[in-house]
């Protein structure tokens, strides 16, 4: 008889063979989410390196930044698979997920959609070429459905697609586990994620907009990270371990500055061939899963040092607020990047990043206050809602 029997009120287990784990809080979790959100602002501020007309010294020094802050969305789903294995991994009505989990996801993200449909189709086109564009409404469903509304919210519909596909994820998961071959289903979902980025992400019978594939393997490890978490925890990184993850993560973040110096400078480092330009391609899509996911652990190392010790509790606290920070960053950098580019302060200039990075996070965090005032505010940015 198979462990898992499915029925119409949700996912059950055959108590003989598998026990309910537990669900428990872990503050650490919180750090983590909480330098997660850092990196998501980080990598929107020096994606701005994009902008500027050549490679230079500052040029480089942003996209080593861009490299490494784009750990947050892998970091976020990361998180997203270890809470969700958290609180449901064996008997749960699927009903009342799917009620749990949309309610404190669509509300805001349906609002915010709107508003960033606005401001983009309004307010930002008149303020950039002095001209309103009128609004499609069949584009705009379009964008709702895709979460194409602002560049920073696909991130949501990726996020709805696992969701969505949570029981079905859990169910095979616990096979795997229960055969005790869990990293032969991280390598499956590794591999199939480097086939969609290669061969079908631009394909027209898959839509760009179907990430989830590629986006599988974090997920999967972030179920896999607290179901042996006891274990992840008494262990850290031995000494002699620093000066491999170092060079590893400093060769990651070379051949990002390489990638981006091609992508949008037309800058050839290195020459390769025909043949060898395929090869490069497979090899810029797999060491980036490695990268990230080393850069997370690491992260979370230091998380649960700092939960211990309880130091840096404003990392906490963003952790606490990063559902509506990230809501709320998007247009509030966008609008700091336009005013400061109207006097002259640009991302040619040194300090360019320090003070938008900090500018943007400040206001972020008073905006989301703000927002705690307003009645049924919490409704609106899914403050508190940090799962």
């Amino acid at each position: 008889m198979s462990d898992l029997k499915e029925t119409s009120l949700g996912i059950t287990c055959d108590p003989t063979k598998v026990a309910q784990k537990k669900t428990h809080y872990y503050p650490e979790i919180n750090y983590l989410r909480g330098f997660a959100i850092l990196s998501a602002i980080s990598v929107h501020v020096s994606g701005n390196f994009t902008e500027m007309s050549k490679i230079n010294l500052l040029t480089i020094l942003y996209m080593a930044i861009d490299a490494l802050s784009g750990v947050a969305v892998p970091a976020f789903i990361i998180i997203s698979g270890f809470v969700l294995y958290n609180s449901y991994n064996v008997n749960f009505q699927i009903g009342h997920f799917y009620l749990k989990r949309f309610k404190y996801i669509l509300p805001p993200y349906f609002i915010f959609s709107i508003l960033y449909t606005i401001y983009d189709s309004k307010i930002h086109h008149l303020i950039i070429i002095n001209k309103p564009l009128n609004l499609d409404l069949s584009d705009f469903l379009i964008k709702l459905l895709t979460g194409g509304a602002y560049y920073h919210l696909w991130f949501f519909a990726l996020i709805i697609q696992l969701y969505l596909l949570y029981p079905i994820i859990l169910k095979i998961y616990t096979y795997f586990e229960n055969k005790n071959s869990v990293a032969l289903f991280l390598v499956v979902a590794c591999i199939f994620g480097i086939i969609y980025d290669i061969l079908l992400k631009n394909h027209i019978l898959f839509l760009k907009n179907i990430k989830f594939i590629s986006y599988l393997f974090y997920f999967i490890f972030g179920m896999f990270m607290r179901s042996n978490y006891e274990f992840i925890k008494m262990k850290s990184f031995s000494k002699k371990y620093y000066s491999y993850i170092f060079i590893f993560l400093l060769l990651g973040t070379f051949l990002n500055i390489v990638d981006s110096a091609k992508e949008y400078f037309f800058y050839n480092l290195f020459s390769f061939g025909p043949g060898y330009e395929q090869i490069w391609e497979v090899f810029d899509i797999v060491v980036p899963r490695l990268y990230f996911t080393i850069i997370v652990i690491v992260m979370l190392y230091i998380s649960i040092f700092l939960s211990k010790s309880k130091s840096l509790r404003i990392i906490d606290k963003l952790g606490s607020y990063s559902f509506p920070i990230y809501l709320v960053h998007a247009i509030i950098l966008n609008l700091i990047v336009l005013v400061l580019s109207k006097i002259g302060f640009t991302w040619n200039n040194l300090l360019f990043y320090p003070c938008v990075f900090v500018l943007t996070l400040i206001l972020s965090i008073f905006s989301v206050i703000i927002f705690e005032q307003i009645p049924y505010g919490k409704y609106i940015d899914g403050v508190g809602k940090t799962s």
